[in-house]
């Protein structure tokens, strides 16, 4: 581990233990004058370690348990916390050996384990499908953001369309293209926010957890429509290229259906 590794120190006692009743057994004045001593020598702990502590954390009052079955009010042998760093396990450790907490006071011991990196979800894998269309790139990119034609082309299959669509083209702007299989047995809204417009050359956007974007390159054939999007779980790679790629080239077919006479 590295020397910035931090660790969490929990303080651990019982209020039925031996020690706590050998505690409770002496007079008030002989547990104040230990009380008196321990608190000082758990400042002087601190001080010692001082650039060991992250935080001096503090006493745990009553606890509440919360599970499927509701809130309830339980015991423990949680009494206390502190956060520290150390080049190891073993050496946060060796922080606490002899410490107040069970050579002063009645607690039974400190337990230390390491402060874990929250997992990160792999990155999803990006596709890119692409086609040249056969026509201006003013015309290319209207057929692309407008809604009346996104209706015509946006569909992977012929049994599948798109009956309404809406676009707010710039940059935090929202778009939604209802999806439907033509029987009505199933359908859903692919919608999500634009994240950046440059017109006539660039469009990303955001759909749930997942980005995209398509990209307008003119050239001496036409214009070449790159599209590059995160893969999800559900589908294969190949099944989503294919996906994709089929309602590109549907956009292709009708970019170029529709382009101005020459």
């Amino acid at each position: 581990m590295s020397s910035d590794t931090t660790f969490l120190a929990i303080f651990l006692g019982s209020k039925t233990s031996p020690r706590m009743a050998a505690w409770m057994a002496v007079s008030e004045a002989e547990r104040k004058a230990k009380e008196k001593a321990g608190m000082e020598a758990w400042m002087a702990w601190a001080k010692q370690h001082e650039a060991a502590l992250v935080t001096m954390g503090g006493p745990l009052g009553k606890t509440k348990r919360v599970s499927a079955g509701g809130i309830e009010d339980v015991s423990n042998a949680l009494g206390a916390f502190t956060v520290v760093k150390a080049a190891s396990h073993e050496a946060a450790a060796r922080l606490f050996e002899n410490h107040p907490h069970f050579t002063i006071f009645p607690g039974e011991a400190v337990e230390v384990m390491p402060v874990m990196p929250i997992p990160t979800m792999p990155r999803a894998e990006r596709i890119s499908v692409e086609t040249t269309v056969d026509a201006p790139i003013a015309h290319v990119w209207k057929a692309y953001t407008t809604p009346a034609d996104i209706t015509q082309w946006n569909a992977a299959s012929d049994d599948w369309h798109t009956p309404r669509a809406s676009v707010d083209l710039r940059e935090g702007g929202a778009f939604s293209s209802r999806m439907e299989a033509k029987d009505g047995s199933m359908g859903f809204d692919f919608a999500g926010v634009y994240t950046k417009v440059v017109p006539h050359e660039r469009i990303e956007y955001a759909f749930g957890d997942r980005a995209a974007e398509v990209v307008f390159t003119p050239g001496a054939q036409g214009v070449l429509v790159r599209v590059a999007f995160d893969s999800e779980p559900t589908h294969s790679i190949a099944q989503q290229r294919t996906g994709w790629q089929a309602i590109l080239d549907k956009f292709k077919r009708h970019a170029e259906a529709t382009r101005p006479a020459r």
